[in-house]
């Protein structure tokens, strides 16, 4: 009797390259789907995420333009 295998990857899309290539392939099952592009509501949210002292990724570009 032959076991099945099972595989688990773990990381987070965007910042991982296993995450992103484990992840891309699944949203084509899904059916229609949108990307959203976040980059304006962060400039305009920035102060209030320095004063609650949250984590954000930013590259570096995107870090100058907002300070």
């Amino acid at each position: 009797m032959s076991k099945k295998q099972i595989l688990l990857i773990n990381g987070m899309a965007g910042y991982e390259k296993v995450a992103t290539a484990a992840m891309l392939p699944n949203i084509l099952y899904y059916g229609k789907f949108i990307i959203l592009k976040a980059t304006d509501s962060v400039k305009e949210d920035f102060s209030v995420l320095k004063r609650k002292a949250s984590a954000l990724l930013l590259s570096l570009e995107q870090y100058l333009n907002l300070v």
